[in-house]
């Protein structure tokens, strides 16, 4: 439903492969929020930010019992300035980086959830 939830789905299809038959089934929804790295009254012509992306996930195998169900995040550095556009870009990309992270971490979940 997101574009993060996207990248995370792209990930693993790319990593793990697209099921056929009786697979597991990966839910994955995601939320962002970002937040300042430094504090202070001087001015400066950046300021230096963090992007966390949070993911909720649910691993359930074909007989509907629930492997694993928790959540995970992930984050990235990035730097906001003055100018709206690039400070949005780069939390942009900054949350795509972060996803892309989270989504190895998922996959690791995943594996872990299936070899138990």
């Amino acid at each position: 439903t997101s574009r993060l939830e996207q990248v995370i789905y792209q990930e693993l299809a790319l990593r793990l492969g697209k099921s056929s038959g009786d697979a597991p089934l990966v839910k994955v929804v995601t939320s962002e929020s970002s937040r300042a790295l430094t504090s202070g009254t001087v001015t400066r012509p950046y300021d230096q930010r963090e992007m966390t992306v949070t993911a909720a996930i649910t691993v359930t195998a074909p007989d509907g019992t629930v492997l694993f169900s928790g959540s995970r995040s992930q984050t990235a550095d990035y730097n906001g300035s003055n100018q709206a556009a690039a400070s949005r870009q780069a939390a942009d990309d900054a949350s795509m980086r972060a996803a892309k992270l989270l989504a190895d971490t998922i996959r690791l979940q995943i594996l872990a959830a299936l070899a138990r």
